[in-house]
């Protein structure tokens, strides 16, 4: 059984499908610009890969009036979901009369709570001399936050509003391992559809990187791009540009299913799904990737996609990788062209997008469609690394 794409939505600072993410990257276009929404004095950087304005979470919900109880990343989760449902020939022909315990769902998240301007005006009422004062928080600070601002940003949102709204009964998972938990999301999708559990499902991953806790964090870490302006253009995400982490946002999803299906009920393959490996290189939360354990990590996970492909690396002609513009993670990914050939293409969409954390790898894998679709390569390795040291591929084959 061989599992195939045939769908695929995007919620990006350059656009709302893969197409027009590439095509508008391609042409030098940039998605890292001046914040407005998430802009608030204590940012500690100005510019990041903000969605466009152009999302309407309210054209993608199912029921508006959840819009209350969604927050950012989870909106964007929602729509790039059910943009894929759309691209793939829409909810009919994707679920069609299949029971809900044969529909399934794989998403890649991260511990994103809700926007801080809930949660911040309750600390600053509880300031006293320049000092919290918990007391004064419990009394006084704790009755202006909406009960709700926790539900909003649970993890699973996404997994449990999609889930809900297609009647996705059978095989799923919530997976927090950051910008590789997309990736790992399409392999546990593909092991779903060959163990015989399922006959569609989705799988991707979404975040944003442009909250209080995540910039002050990166902040205090060293690991922000240092230019004090939108590095227009490519951020530089590897080799010797990889400066510092440009934050940014959105989600992506594809539907997977057997080719057999897709092909009986007239849908267009997007790709094949040849192969899917991770491996470990462990990693302190915080810390940049271990660079000498990231490569051996990373070498191992490709020579297992390989493998199980029955590929060499002068088969794969590009590579999309989430490096997020760490120089750690540049350096790891820097190795590439030693594990597959010197010729290979190398895209990171962070450069255009920001680090779209949860996001980062499955952005990788969403673009790794268009690319194939224009006919230079025939065959795309996307990998993704996460904070703490998880490393995920996956080899993708251009549809005959």
């Amino acid at each position: 059984m061989r599992a195939v794409l045939t769908g695929a939505g995007m919620v990006s600072a350059l656009g709302l499908s893969p197409e027009e993410v590439w095509g508008r990257w391609r042409r030098g276009e940039t998605g890292i610009r001046p914040l407005e929404r998430t802009r608030e004095p204590w940012t500690p950087i100005a510019y990041g890969g903000e969605v466009a304005a152009g999302f309407k979470p309210g054209d993608h919900a199912f029921h508006r009036k959840m819009l209350k109880v969604m927050s950012w990343p989870v909106r964007f989760g929602v729509g790039a979901a059910r943009l894929a449902v759309a691209d793939a020939g829409g909810e009919q022909a994707v679920w069609g009369d299949l029971p809900d315990l044969r529909r399934g769902m794989f998403t890649g998240a991260a511990l994103t709570v809700d926007e801080d301007n809930e949660f911040l005006p309750a600390l600053r009422d509880a300031e006293a001399d320049g000092r919290l004062d918990l007391v004064r928080f419990g009394r006084e600070g704790v009755p202006t936050i909406n009960p709700l601002w926790l539900v909003k940003g649970l993890t699973n949102n996404v997994l449990a509003l999609v889930a809900q709204g297609y009647g996705l009964r059978g095989p799923n998972d919530n997976i927090g391992n950051g910008r590789a938990g997309g990736i790992q999301a399409l392999a546990e999708a593909q092991w779903a559809l060959r163990d015989g559990g399922a006959d569609a499902l989705l799988a991707g991953g979404h975040d944003t990187q442009l909250y209080m806790e995540k910039l002050v964090g990166l902040h205090l870490l060293g690991r922000l791009h240092p230019a004090a302006e939108p590095p227009w253009g490519e951020c530089g995400p590897l080799g010797p540009g990889a400066l510092g982490i440009v934050p940014g946002e959105g989600a992506a999803f594809v539907v997977v299913e057997p080719e057999e299906r897709a092909r009986g009920r007239g849908a267009r393959v997007r790709a094949r799904v040849l192969a899917c490996a991770d491996a470990c290189a462990p990693a302190g939360l915080g810390e940049p990737l271990p660079v000498d354990l990231g490569r051996e990590a990373l070498a191992r996970a490709v020579g297992r996609a390989l493998d199980e492909a029955g590929l060499r690396g002068d088969d794969v002609g590009v590579a999309l990788v989430s490096a997020s513009g760490d120089p750690a993670e540049a350096a790891v990914f820097g190795v590439l062209p030693e594990l597959l050939h010197p010729g290979v293409d190398l895209l990171a969409p962070a450069g255009v997008l920001g680090d779209g954390g949860a996001a980062g790898g499955a952005f990788a894998l969403a673009l790794a469609l268009p690319v194939l679709a224009e006919g230079r390569h025939r065959r795309a390795l996307v990998a993704a690394a996460s904070d703490t040291g998880e490393i995920a591929v996956t080899l993708l084959e251009a549809a005959p």
